[in-house]
């Protein structure tokens, strides 16, 4: 992976990848990037429906990936599961970013600090860099730290 970094603001589409929020702080976090992708401009494209089967969820993410300029994908952990002493995100955060790269969409990568380093968010096996948050960032800092987002491409 090389970096690749086209100005944000020439994307007129970005796909957002997150799980669903299991609190108040993932719910501020979720909500943040969709406005501050707003404010920039930027037409936030997701699927949040799991009301579908997942032959045609995945349908319905590679088509909207496909028509995006980017994808933003965002690792929170599901729940109070664990991996060990690791908290976990949904795999369908890791599937989405995938389907990032095998569209050769530009691709940012944030997430929770205490996550593990695994799958696409292993940035010794992908080479993309992964922004890192802490579960103790106010609302402004998250908006701030925001702008420092980097798109990388394959």
């Amino acid at each position: 992976m090389s970096p690749n970094q086209p100005m944000l603001f020439s994307y007129k589409r970005v796909f957002f990848s997150h799980n669903y929020p299991i609190n108040h702080f993932q719910q501020m976090l979720v909500e943040s990037v969709e406005l501050w992708l707003a404010s920039k401009g930027i037409e936030c494209l997701t699927v949040k429906s799991t009301h579908q089967s997942v032959s045609s969820a995945i349908t319905e993410i590679r088509s909207r990936i496909q028509i995006s300029d980017a994808v933003l994908a965002m690792a929170l952990p599901k729940s109070s599961e664990t991996c060990g002493e690791s908290p976990v995100t949904t795999p369908w955060v890791h599937m989405e970013a995938a389907m990032a790269l095998q569209a050769v969409k530009p691709l940012a990568l944030i997430k929770d600090r205490r996550l593990p380093l695994n799958g696409v968010f292993d940035q010794v096996a992908t080479k993309i860099p992964v922004l890192e948050i802490d579960t103790n960032i106010s609302q402004a800092e998250f908006l701030v730290f925001l702008e420092k987002l980097s798109f990388y491409t394959a």
